[in-house]
């Protein structure tokens, strides 16, 4: 009896979690793609006031590159150089 209890419960979580996937076809999507997809340009939107200026304390940057690498519109660059008198 538990092997039949087991089949139909399988078959009921199947068909609760397909029913979901169904009903996510025939919505609109919601998701905005940054920065094309605004409703209004990109200059409208910022504040009156801002200046867009990057700061990079240069005293306590490693070179990690994390934020080059992390910016998602690739305005940072970064370039590194060896430093020959360095002991390592």
């Amino acid at each position: 009896m538990a092997y039949f209890r087991n089949i139909v419960e399988t078959a009921t979580s199947v068909f609760e979690g397909m029913s979901i996937t169904f009903s996510h076809l025939f919505r609109k999507p919601v998701t905005i793609q940054y920065p094309d997809k605004t409703p209004r340009p990109m200059a409208e939107m910022l504040p009156d006031r801002f200046r867009g200026f990057l700061k990079v304390d240069m005293d306590i940057c490693t070179a990690c590159l994390a934020c080059m690498n992390d910016c998602p519109i690739a305005c940072i660059k970064i370039v590194t150089k060896k430093d020959e008198n360095s002991p390592t």
